[in-house]
C-alpha cells in the first residue's frame, strides 16, 4: 500500500533536491531529512511508507504533499492537470531544443544556474 507522490517523483527524476533552489528544494530536503532521521531509528523505507496506509495525521504524507505543491508550482502545473501529458510535452520540447542545439531552461528560478544533482544517498 504505497502512495504515489507526483512531486517526489518529479523531484527525484529531475534532481530537484537543492535547498538553495526555492521551495521545491526546501521541500525535497525536508523530506530527505525526515527519511534519513527515521532510518537512524532502524525504520526501513518500506516500513516508513507503509504508514501512509494508516488514517490520520502523518508527517511523511504532509512532507510529500508539500513537495508535490512546490514541484508542481515550479513547473507551473495546476493540481488537476494531467501531469504525465505535461511532462511528456516538456520532454519532447526539451529534446527538440537539444536537437537544435538550443539551451534548455530548468524549472524554478531562472537565475539559478548550478547543477541540480543531489548528493543524497541512502546508506545502511
Amino acid at each position: 500500500a504505497f502512495g504515489y507522490s507526483a512531486g517526489a517523483h518529479l523531484a527525484a527524476m529531475l534532481g530537484v533536491t537543492d535547498p538553495s533552489n526555492g521551495l521545491e528544494g526546501e521541500a525535497a530536503a525536508d523530506l530527505l531529512d525526515f527519511r534519513h532521521t527515521q532510518s537512524k531509528f532502524g525504520i526501513t523505507l518500506a516500513d516508513l511508507y507503509e504508514t501512509l496506509a494508516d488514517p490520520g495525521a502523518n508527517r511523511l504524507r504532509t512532507l510529500h504533499e508539500e513537495l508535490d505543491e512546490a514541484v508542481l508550482s515550479a513547473y507551473g502545473f495546476g493540481p488537476d492537470a494531467d501531469h504525465l501529458s505535461l511532462l511528456l510535452e516538456l520532454n519532447a520540447s526539451c529534446a527538440d531544443r537539444e536537437g537544435q542545439e538550443l539551451p534548455v531552461t530548468p524549472p524554478g528560478d531562472p537565475g539559478y544556474d548550478a547543477a541540480r544533482i543531489s548528493q543524497f544517498r541512502i546508506t545502511n
